[in-house]
């Protein structure tokens, strides 16, 4: 009769409940940047478009590491990154998926 080993259980990593506050807050800004965005106009706009951009990542990046932790996180960044980055190459040289497009000088 053999004995097996115990199952090894994975650890869940520790949820940060300060980083999650502040990931719910950064989303809000987020959402409140996409409001304004419909009313401005010019300049303006173009400046909430950006704080939209960085708010939403911030909010991400922020839930994930309170919830994932560093290493899954930067895994997932990078995987983000390079599918973003690819679809994006196709895109501008093919049109594909999302029909012709460029990006201004």
């Amino acid at each position: 009769m053999s004995v097996s080993a115990p199952t090894q259980q994975r650890r869940q990593p520790r949820i940060h409940r300060q980083g999650l506050r502040i990931s719910w807050l950064l989303a809000a800004a987020c959402v409140l940047a996409n409001i304004l965005w419909i009313l401005a106009s010019g300049e303006t706009r173009d400046l909430l478009t950006t704080a939209g951009v960085l708010l939403f990542f911030a909010a991400s990046l922020t839930h994930s590491l309170s919830t994932r932790g560093a290493a899954w996180s930067a895994g997932f960044f990078g995987i983000a990154c390079v599918f973003g980055w690819t679809v994006e190459a196709v895109g501008t040289a093919t049109g594909l998926p999302f029909g012709a497009y460029c990006y201004t000088d």
